[in-house]
Formats: structure tokens, C-alpha cells, sequence
């Protein structure tokens, strides 16, 4: 997150990446000895501005598909597109699962938990769909871009491409705090420790964003997603346990 916030300063604004992530690293540290009660009132706020802004984008945008010739923006068929799709997913079970372990204090009621999924799955799919009839109108090497949607955005209207300029740096944001707490809440036993493992997060993030973004995501997504993989089985298994267990204690 750290690497995509300087890449998205260094592409708008001709600045180096490095001072985008730097300055991004240290708000996060700030943030990190902050309290997450705090986080998550930004996020009830943010979150659905960011949702509503890419909805509206997502609607101009429509006035420049040719929805007649829409057999035009079909994709070439990829022959790995399964194997792709499950990466893909289980590449975000990865950053989504230890956001989810933060925020169970917060989210308690089995019957909340089923709404919230059937709501956000909806969202997601939307959002997606959004994201996707955005970059099938690049018509440059895509490859050259860090930030293909805000290329595009940028060719719909100059003002939209600095609401959704904010959008990327919401999301980053949001996305960077809270993989970054729920990492902390893991693995440090409070204290000094807590305050010394955000000082080395946040450090370590600066440099490994030197790579490039891009470089970033080609390396670690599928050794990311073939590790989300290996999480989501480890789920179901656990749930299969659990409730194998449940049943034995019903029967006796």
C-alpha cells in the first residue's frame, strides 16, 4: 500500500516515489499508537464516500461505451483465467482475514455477520464491474501505467480525476492502517514492543517500495495468492473440525 501510495505521487505529480511513501509511512506510525475505536468511526465515514464517488464515476463513464459493439471490449479468452480468479481471491483472503480479526470486537451477532457478507459481496461485484469497464477503455500500452484507472478517469473528465485522485488516497490509507493494526494486534504483546514493531513496519515499507509498485505486486501476488490458498483451506478445515465437534457434543 505504502509502494501503490508513491506510485500514484510520483505518477500525478512528478514527485519521487520515495517521498510519497515516506510521508505515508509516517502517518501511519502516528495512526498505529493511536487507538482503532478511532479508525473505525474514519472508516464508517469514508468508506461509503468512496463507495458512492466510484458509483457516480462509474456512471459517466458509461456515456463513453459503445454498448451496441459491446463484443468490442471482450478480453481475449485466457486459457489460465481459473487459475487466475482463484489467486486473485485468495490473494485478498490474505490482506482481507487479519481486518477481520480486528474489527470482531465491533461485529458480534451472527445474524449482522450474514447481512454484512451478502452486502458487501454485492458491493464488490459492482465495484468490480465498475473498475472493469474502466480499464477496457486504455488505449495505451497498460503496462506503462502504475495507475491504469486513473489514467482513464483522467480521460472522462480532468475534475473527476482529482475526486478520484482522493479516492485512491482514502483507500490506500484505510488499507494500509488496517492491515498494519490487525498485523500489530498479532503479533505484539503490547508496549514497547507494539511501538517498536510499527517503527520497523513502517521503515521496512519505505524501502521495499523502492521496488516500484508494480515490481511489488508481479513478485508477491502469486506467492501471496498461492499463501491465501493454503488460509482458506485451513479455514474450512478448522470450521469442519468445529463442527464435527459440535455434533458429537449434541449426540451425547
Amino acid at each position: 500500500m505504502i509502494a501503490g501510495f508513491g506510485a500514484y505521487i510520483e505518477q500525478e505529480y512528478n514527485v519521487n516515489s520515495m517521498v510519497g511513501s515516506g510521508i505515508l509511512a509516517i502517518i501511519c506510525y502516528i495512526v498505529f499508537k493511536s487507538n482503532i475505536k478511532g479508525f473505525v468511526i474514519i472508516n464508517q465515514i469514508l468508506i461509503p464516500l468512496i463507495v458512492i464517488i466510484i458509483v457516480f464515476i462509474g456512471y459517466k463513464n458509461l456515456n463513453y461505451i459503445d454498448f451496441n459493439n459491446i463484443n468490442n471490449y471482450v478480453l481475449p479468452k485466457n486459457n489460465n483465467w481459473l487459475l487466475s480468479a482463484i489467486l486473485y481471491a485468495s490473494y485478498n483472503s490474505i490482506l482481507l482475514v487479519p481486518v477481520l480479526i480486528s474489527i470482531k470486537d465491533f461485529v458480534n451477532k451472527k445474524q449482522n455477520i450474514k447481512y454484512i457478507s451478502i452486502i458487501v459481496t454485492i458491493i464488490v461485484i459492482l465495484l468490480s464491474s465498475i473498475i472493469y469497464l474502466f480499464l477496457i477503455r486504455i488505449d495505451v500500452d497498460i503496462n506503462n501505467l502504475q495507475m491504469p484507472a486513473v489514467y482513464v478517469v483522467n480521460k472522462i473528465s480532468s475534475n473527476l480525476k482529482l475526486v478520484y485522485g482522493l479516492i485512491i488516497i482514502f483507500s490506500i490509507f484505510t488499507t494500509a492502517i488496517s492491515l498494519g493494526i490487525s498485523f500489530l494486534k498479532d503479533v505484539s504483546k503490547g508496549g514497547r514492543s507494539y511501538d517498536l514493531i510499527a517503527f520497523v513496519i513502517c521503515c521496512s515499507s519505505v524501502l521495499f517500495s523502492n521496488i516500484g509498485f508494480s515490481n511489488l505486486v508481479n513478485l508477491f501476488y502469486p506467492v501471496l495468492g498461492g499463501l491465501g490458498v493454503l488460509q482458506i483451506w485451513k479455514i474450512l478445515l478448522q470450521k469442519n473440525i468445529k463442527t464435527d465437534i459440535t455434533i458429537v457434543r449434541e449426540k451425547i
